[in-house]
């Protein structure tokens, strides 16, 4: 089984107030029922013993950004004091916007490999 390097913690299973958490939907449906500030920052440290910090700060966030409702998606960023690892703050992100970054990102990640890969 994969284990996370930064934490050394099983990556395959979380469990969470008895429900065991094995897939994105999994963790992505129980970020999104999230109504409690208290909870969401119990939820949020138990991700990161799990994951580490800069992870859960990054998938918290990008999972967030998958909700339409964009008074909902401020509501959750909020809760767990996260944002979109991409997108930062912004809220309402029109999809050229999305692919102009993703392009972007990836020309990034394009030169960084290279770069890699040549020393």
């Amino acid at each position: 089984m994969p284990l996370n390097e930064e934490t050394g913690a099983n990556n395959d299973v979380m469990e969470w107030k008895g429900k065991v958490i094995k897939t994105w939907g999994d963790y992505m449906n129980i970020v999104f029922a999230m109504k409690d500030k208290k909870e969401a920052m119990e939820f949020k440290d138990a991700c990161i013993k799990k994951d580490g910090a800069k992870n859960t700060q990054s998938n918290i966030g990008y999972m967030i950004g998958y909700i339409n409702d964009s008074k909902r998606r401020q509501e959750l960023n909020e809760l767990f004091e996260v944002e979109h690892p991409i997108f930062g703050k912004a809220i309402d992100v029109s999809p050229l916007h999305a692919f102009k970054a993703g392009l972007t990102l990836g020309k990034e990640m394009k030169k960084r490999e290279e770069h890699r890969t040549t020393q």
